[in-house]
Protein backbone atom coordinates (compact mmCIF):
# COMPACT_ATOMS: atom_id res chain seq x y z
CA UNK A 1 0.00 0.00 0.00
CA UNK A 2 1.72 3.47 -1.05
CA UNK A 3 1.94 5.72 2.06
CA UNK A 4 1.00 9.61 2.16
CA UNK A 5 4.82 11.61 2.08
CA UNK A 6 4.83 14.15 5.24
CA UNK A 7 7.46 16.48 6.51
CA UNK A 8 8.28 18.66 3.29
CA UNK A 9 10.81 21.45 3.77
CA UNK A 10 11.41 23.87 1.47
CA UNK A 11 14.64 26.04 1.31
CA UNK A 12 15.37 29.10 -0.11
CA UNK A 13 19.07 30.30 -0.82
CA UNK A 14 18.04 34.08 -2.09
CA UNK A 15 15.91 35.19 0.87
CA UNK A 16 12.18 35.68 0.69
CA UNK A 17 10.15 34.05 -1.75
CA UNK A 18 6.77 34.55 -2.31
CA UNK A 19 6.54 31.36 -4.77
CA UNK A 20 8.35 29.15 -2.26
CA UNK A 21 5.72 30.90 1.11
CA UNK A 22 2.87 29.75 -1.00
CA UNK A 23 3.93 25.93 -1.44
CA UNK A 24 4.54 25.81 2.20
CA UNK A 25 0.90 27.46 3.04
CA UNK A 26 -0.98 24.82 0.33
CA UNK A 27 1.48 21.93 1.18
CA UNK A 28 1.85 22.39 5.38
CA UNK A 29 5.36 22.70 4.74
CA UNK A 30 8.50 24.28 6.40
CA UNK A 31 9.88 27.19 4.96
CA UNK A 32 13.20 28.50 5.48
CA UNK A 33 15.42 30.92 4.07
CA UNK A 34 19.21 30.60 4.27
CA UNK A 35 21.09 33.64 4.10
CA UNK A 36 19.84 36.09 1.69
CA UNK A 37 21.24 37.01 -2.68
CA UNK A 38 24.67 38.96 -1.95
CA UNK A 39 25.02 40.90 -5.44
CA UNK A 40 29.05 40.99 -4.89
CA UNK A 41 30.37 37.98 -6.87
CA UNK A 42 32.69 37.12 -4.13
CA UNK A 43 30.08 37.37 -1.63
CA UNK A 44 28.20 35.55 -3.26
CA UNK A 45 30.83 32.85 -4.02
CA UNK A 46 31.71 32.24 -0.72
CA UNK A 47 28.09 32.21 0.17
CA UNK A 48 27.74 28.85 -2.01
CA UNK A 49 29.67 27.40 1.14
CA UNK A 50 28.17 28.60 4.32
CA UNK A 51 24.52 27.94 2.47
CA UNK A 52 25.57 24.55 1.58
CA UNK A 53 26.75 23.55 5.38
CA UNK A 54 23.34 25.42 7.07
CA UNK A 55 21.28 22.89 4.71
CA UNK A 56 22.95 20.11 5.36
CA UNK A 57 22.62 20.78 8.99
CA UNK A 58 18.60 21.95 8.39
CA UNK A 59 18.43 18.55 6.65
CA UNK A 60 19.86 16.35 9.67
CA UNK A 61 17.53 18.48 11.95
CA UNK A 62 14.37 18.41 10.23
CA UNK A 63 15.08 14.79 8.37
CA UNK A 64 12.06 15.68 5.60
CA UNK A 65 11.09 13.09 2.97
CA UNK A 66 10.46 15.58 0.33
CA UNK A 67 12.83 18.78 -0.23
CA UNK A 68 11.69 21.85 -2.63
CA UNK A 69 14.66 23.81 -4.06
CA UNK A 70 13.82 27.11 -6.34
CA UNK A 71 16.42 25.55 -9.38
CA UNK A 72 17.94 28.78 -10.59
CA UNK A 73 21.63 27.91 -10.80
CA UNK A 74 23.29 24.49 -11.08
CA UNK A 75 25.14 25.47 -7.57
CA UNK A 76 22.16 25.00 -5.61
CA UNK A 77 20.92 21.67 -8.10
CA UNK A 78 24.23 20.05 -7.12
CA UNK A 79 24.67 20.64 -3.63
CA UNK A 80 20.86 19.59 -2.90
CA UNK A 81 21.54 16.40 -5.34
CA UNK A 82 24.32 15.17 -3.29
CA UNK A 83 22.35 16.11 -0.05
CA UNK A 84 19.83 14.08 -1.67
CA UNK A 85 22.35 10.91 -2.32
CA UNK A 86 23.65 11.28 1.32
CA UNK A 87 20.11 11.48 3.27
CA UNK A 88 17.60 9.87 0.80
CA UNK A 89 15.12 12.33 0.56
CA UNK A 90 12.59 13.05 -2.97
CA UNK A 91 14.29 15.93 -4.68
CA UNK A 92 11.70 18.69 -6.31
CA UNK A 93 13.36 21.40 -8.42
CA UNK A 94 10.81 24.46 -8.99
CA UNK A 95 12.81 25.68 -12.06
CA UNK A 96 13.12 29.51 -12.59
CA UNK A 97 12.64 30.45 -16.60
CA UNK A 98 16.86 31.10 -17.03
CA UNK A 99 17.70 27.67 -15.70
CA UNK A 100 16.12 26.21 -19.03
CA UNK A 101 16.78 28.97 -21.43
CA UNK A 102 20.40 30.78 -20.23
CA UNK A 103 22.91 27.67 -21.54
CA UNK A 104 25.95 29.87 -20.11
CA UNK A 105 25.09 30.25 -16.47
CA UNK A 106 23.51 27.04 -16.51
CA UNK A 107 24.79 24.48 -19.14
CA UNK A 108 22.57 22.11 -20.64
CA UNK A 109 24.62 19.25 -19.81
CA UNK A 110 24.30 19.29 -16.16
CA UNK A 111 20.93 20.19 -15.98
CA UNK A 112 20.13 17.25 -18.18
CA UNK A 113 21.63 15.05 -15.63
CA UNK A 114 20.21 16.38 -12.39
CA UNK A 115 16.68 16.30 -13.67
CA UNK A 116 16.63 12.91 -14.40
CA UNK A 117 18.13 11.73 -11.12
CA UNK A 118 15.65 13.74 -9.27
CA UNK A 119 12.23 13.22 -8.58
CA UNK A 120 10.21 15.80 -9.73
CA UNK A 121 11.36 19.33 -11.69
CA UNK A 122 7.96 22.24 -11.31
CA UNK A 123 7.92 24.16 -15.07
CA UNK A 124 5.73 27.26 -15.70
CA UNK A 125 4.36 26.56 -18.93
CA UNK A 126 4.46 23.52 -21.88
CA UNK A 127 7.40 24.15 -23.53
CA UNK A 128 9.82 23.30 -21.07
CA UNK A 129 7.90 20.32 -19.46
CA UNK A 130 8.52 19.03 -23.09
CA UNK A 131 12.12 19.59 -22.69
CA UNK A 132 12.52 17.83 -18.95
CA UNK A 133 10.33 14.77 -20.51
CA UNK A 134 13.11 14.75 -23.52
CA UNK A 135 15.77 14.92 -20.94
CA UNK A 136 14.16 11.80 -19.13
CA UNK A 137 12.69 13.93 -16.27
CA UNK A 138 9.23 13.90 -14.56
CA UNK A 139 7.76 17.59 -15.44
CA UNK A 140 5.02 19.20 -13.02
CA UNK A 141 3.50 22.36 -14.20
CA UNK A 142 2.67 24.90 -11.69
CA UNK A 143 2.20 28.55 -13.12
CA UNK A 144 2.43 30.82 -10.11
CA UNK A 145 0.68 29.93 -6.36
CA UNK A 146 -2.11 32.08 -5.10
CA UNK A 147 -1.23 34.50 -2.61
CA UNK A 148 -3.10 36.07 0.31
CA UNK A 149 -2.23 39.44 0.78
CA UNK A 150 -3.93 39.73 3.95
CA UNK A 151 -1.54 38.24 5.47
CA UNK A 152 1.37 40.43 4.60
CA UNK A 153 2.31 43.07 6.46
CA UNK A 154 3.51 46.49 4.78
CA UNK A 155 3.92 49.89 4.38
CA UNK A 156 2.40 52.67 3.06
CA UNK A 157 4.32 54.01 -0.37
CA UNK A 158 2.11 57.35 -1.52
CA UNK A 159 1.68 58.15 -4.97
CA UNK A 160 0.40 60.86 -7.29
CA UNK A 161 -2.51 62.39 -7.59
CA UNK A 162 -2.81 60.98 -11.60
CA UNK A 163 -3.39 57.53 -13.19
CA UNK A 164 -0.67 55.44 -11.06
CA UNK A 165 1.54 52.93 -13.36
CA UNK A 166 3.81 50.31 -11.07
CA UNK A 167 6.54 48.97 -13.99
CA UNK A 168 8.12 46.27 -12.06
CA UNK A 169 11.14 46.19 -13.73
CA UNK A 170 14.70 44.44 -12.73
CA UNK A 171 16.89 46.17 -15.45
CA UNK A 172 17.27 42.85 -17.29
CA UNK A 173 17.94 42.72 -21.02
CA UNK A 174 14.57 41.49 -21.79
CA UNK A 175 12.02 43.91 -20.47
CA UNK A 176 12.32 47.37 -22.32
CA UNK A 177 12.87 50.47 -20.44
CA UNK A 178 13.22 53.31 -23.40
CA UNK A 179 10.46 52.19 -24.35
CA UNK A 180 8.05 53.16 -21.59
CA UNK A 181 9.99 56.07 -20.39
CA UNK A 182 9.37 57.60 -24.27
CA UNK A 183 5.67 56.96 -24.06
CA UNK A 184 4.96 57.96 -20.55
CA UNK A 185 6.86 61.37 -21.04
CA UNK A 186 4.30 62.44 -23.47
CA UNK A 187 1.36 61.89 -21.11
CA UNK A 188 1.19 64.19 -18.59
CA UNK A 189 -1.85 62.88 -16.63
CA UNK A 190 -0.32 59.60 -15.73
CA UNK A 191 2.34 58.63 -13.32
CA UNK A 192 4.87 55.49 -13.29
CA UNK A 193 6.81 53.73 -10.62
CA UNK A 194 9.58 51.99 -11.88
CA UNK A 195 11.41 49.30 -9.66
CA UNK A 196 14.35 47.46 -8.94
CA UNK A 197 17.82 48.69 -8.36
CA UNK A 198 19.14 51.46 -10.82
CA UNK A 199 22.69 50.00 -10.15
CA UNK A 200 22.08 47.34 -12.60
CA UNK A 201 21.31 49.78 -15.24
CA UNK A 202 24.24 50.31 -17.65
CA UNK A 203 22.49 53.44 -19.65
CA UNK A 204 21.13 57.08 -18.11
CA UNK A 205 17.90 56.96 -16.36
CA UNK A 206 15.16 58.94 -17.77
CA UNK A 207 13.98 62.49 -15.58
CA UNK A 208 10.63 63.73 -16.02
CA UNK A 209 8.00 65.09 -13.44
CA UNK A 210 5.86 61.57 -13.56
CA UNK A 211 8.33 58.93 -14.29
CA UNK A 212 9.34 57.65 -10.28
CA UNK A 213 12.94 55.11 -10.22
CA UNK A 214 11.68 53.33 -6.52
CA UNK A 215 15.21 51.78 -6.30
CA UNK A 216 15.59 48.77 -4.29
CA UNK A 217 12.13 48.55 -1.90
CA UNK A 218 12.04 46.23 1.30
CA UNK A 219 8.74 43.51 0.56
CA UNK A 220 6.61 45.68 2.89
CA UNK A 221 7.25 49.16 0.74
CA UNK A 222 7.01 47.24 -2.34
CA UNK A 223 3.47 45.64 -1.29
CA UNK A 224 2.59 49.18 -0.18
CA UNK A 225 3.56 50.97 -3.81
CA UNK A 226 1.60 48.00 -5.62
CA UNK A 227 -1.43 48.15 -3.27
CA UNK A 228 -1.69 52.07 -4.23
CA UNK A 229 -0.96 52.34 -8.13
CA UNK A 230 -3.81 51.95 -10.21
CA UNK A 231 -2.19 49.28 -12.74
CA UNK A 232 0.75 46.87 -13.08
CA UNK A 233 2.87 46.75 -15.97
CA UNK A 234 5.05 43.74 -16.35
CA UNK A 235 6.55 43.56 -19.91
CA UNK A 236 9.35 41.06 -21.36
CA UNK A 237 10.87 40.14 -25.00
CA UNK A 238 11.42 36.33 -23.96
CA UNK A 239 8.01 34.28 -25.49
CA UNK A 240 8.56 31.52 -22.77
CA UNK A 241 9.35 34.15 -19.42
CA UNK A 242 6.81 33.68 -16.88
CA UNK A 243 5.76 36.90 -14.94
CA UNK A 244 5.42 36.88 -11.02
CA UNK A 245 4.92 41.05 -10.61
CA UNK A 246 2.00 39.81 -12.73
CA UNK A 247 0.65 37.33 -10.50
CA UNK A 248 1.11 39.53 -8.03
CA UNK A 249 -1.08 42.36 -9.68
CA UNK A 250 -3.85 39.71 -9.67
CA UNK A 251 -4.46 38.81 -6.58
CA UNK A 252 -3.91 42.25 -5.66
CA UNK A 253 -7.14 42.78 -8.07
CA UNK A 254 -4.62 45.35 -10.21
CA UNK A 255 -5.37 45.22 -13.96
CA UNK A 256 -1.99 44.70 -15.61
CA UNK A 257 -0.31 45.68 -18.97
CA UNK A 258 1.89 42.52 -20.49
CA UNK A 259 3.51 41.89 -23.49
CA UNK A 260 1.89 40.78 -26.31
CA UNK A 261 3.34 37.16 -26.19
CA UNK A 262 1.36 33.63 -26.93
CA UNK A 263 2.28 32.30 -23.62
CA UNK A 264 1.50 35.43 -21.03
CA UNK A 265 -1.83 36.01 -23.69
CA UNK A 266 -2.83 32.50 -23.08
CA UNK A 267 -1.94 32.70 -19.06
CA UNK A 268 -3.29 36.18 -18.25
CA UNK A 269 -6.49 35.95 -20.33
CA UNK A 270 -8.25 39.01 -19.10
CA UNK A 271 -8.36 42.03 -17.23
CA UNK A 272 -4.70 42.77 -19.33
CA UNK A 273 -3.70 45.10 -22.18
CA UNK A 274 -0.90 43.37 -24.10
CA UNK A 275 1.45 45.54 -25.77
CA UNK A 276 4.64 44.85 -27.94
CA UNK A 277 7.98 46.82 -27.03
CA UNK A 278 7.98 49.79 -28.46
CA UNK A 279 6.81 52.91 -27.74
CA UNK A 280 3.49 53.73 -29.74
CA UNK A 281 2.13 50.14 -28.81
CA UNK A 282 3.16 50.97 -25.23
CA UNK A 283 1.31 54.17 -25.65
CA UNK A 284 -1.48 52.98 -27.06
CA UNK A 285 -1.76 50.51 -24.12
CA UNK A 286 -1.73 52.74 -21.45
CA UNK A 287 -4.36 54.36 -23.15
CA UNK A 288 -6.65 51.69 -23.77
CA UNK A 289 -6.27 50.92 -20.03
CA UNK A 290 -7.05 54.18 -18.67
CA UNK A 291 -9.75 54.95 -21.07
CA UNK A 292 -11.56 51.59 -20.30
CA UNK A 293 -10.10 50.71 -16.87
CA UNK A 294 -13.30 49.58 -14.98
CA UNK A 295 -14.02 46.99 -17.73
CA UNK A 296 -9.88 45.62 -17.15
CA UNK A 297 -10.67 46.06 -13.09
CA UNK A 298 -14.21 43.80 -13.34
CA UNK A 299 -12.02 41.49 -15.43
CA UNK A 300 -8.82 41.02 -12.99
CA UNK A 301 -11.16 40.02 -10.33
CA UNK A 302 -12.70 36.89 -12.30
CA UNK A 303 -9.07 36.00 -13.17
CA UNK A 304 -7.73 35.91 -10.04
CA UNK A 305 -10.91 33.28 -8.81
CA UNK A 306 -9.77 30.75 -11.92
CA UNK A 307 -5.97 31.19 -11.38
CA UNK A 308 -6.78 31.10 -7.28
CA UNK A 309 -8.21 27.21 -7.66
CA UNK A 310 -6.38 26.18 -10.75
CA UNK A 311 -2.94 26.55 -9.19
CA UNK A 312 -4.05 25.59 -5.83
CA UNK A 313 -4.80 22.42 -6.98
CA UNK A 314 -1.74 22.32 -8.87
CA UNK A 315 0.23 22.74 -6.33
CA UNK A 316 -1.48 20.44 -3.56
CA UNK A 317 -1.17 17.55 -6.17
CA UNK A 318 2.49 17.19 -6.02
CA UNK A 319 1.90 15.24 -2.79
CA UNK A 320 0.11 13.04 -4.64
CA UNK A 321 2.35 12.99 -7.30
CA UNK A 322 5.53 11.77 -4.83
CA UNK A 323 3.90 9.17 -3.03
CA UNK A 324 5.85 5.89 -2.62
Amino acid sequence: MRSETKNILIIGWDGFDQRNQAYSEILSAKCIYVEKHYSNRLRAFIAWFTKSCKSKKLIQKYKPEIVIIKNTHFIIATVFFILKQLFGFKLVFDSHTSSLENIFSYPAFIHRFLVKHIDMSIVTNQKHAKKINEWRGTPHIVHFPPIDFNKQSYKNYPVSDNFNICYIHTYSSDEPYFPVTNAIQKMKDISIYITGNPKKSDHELIKAPNIFHTGFLSREQYIGLLKNVDVIMVLTTRENTMQKGGNEGVFLDKPLITSNTTFLIKYFNKGCVYVNSDQNSIYDGITKMKNNYNKYKNEIIELKRELSQKNKDSIAKIKDLLKN
